[in-house]
């Protein structure tokens, strides 16, 4: 998985690795990361805090969405285990999934993978 960053911060960490906490044993991966348009950044954003400040995270119908988008940049494991749960959630919402799937380009993903189980 790859992690997205604005343009003007681009270029100054471009070439630079950044570590990313993946798994509870405090083993530590490498991830590169990737540009992404500011208003794609927007969509189907939710802010929660953390700790003493407010963090900025997708809602779990964009999150899908990137996953459907970045499938063969992601394990398959990851990747499975994260359309499953989808699945599997009562409180999942068709209809954002379906307008971030046609912001991200995903619609035919979405109703291959996911459509089926639904």
């Amino acid at each position: 998985m790859r992690m997205a960053i604005s343009k003007e911060n681009h270029t100054d960490i471009r070439s630079q690795w950044i570590k990313i906490r993946r798994n509870p044993d405090l083993s530590w991966s490498f991830r590169t990361p990737f540009y992404a348009e500011p208003e794609t950044l927007q969509s189907g954003v939710d802010r929660i805090d953390f700790g003493n400040a407010k963090m900025q995270i997708f809602d779990k119908d964009r999150l899908i969405c990137e996953c459907l988008k970045y499938e063969d940049k992601m394990e398959r494991a990851v990747f499975q285990e994260g359309v499953l749960s989808y699945i599997k959630d009562e409180k999942k919402n068709i209809a954002n999934l379906m307008k971030y799937a046609r912001e991200r380009r995903v619609v035919k993903k979405v109703q291959s993978m996911i459509g089926v189980w639904l």
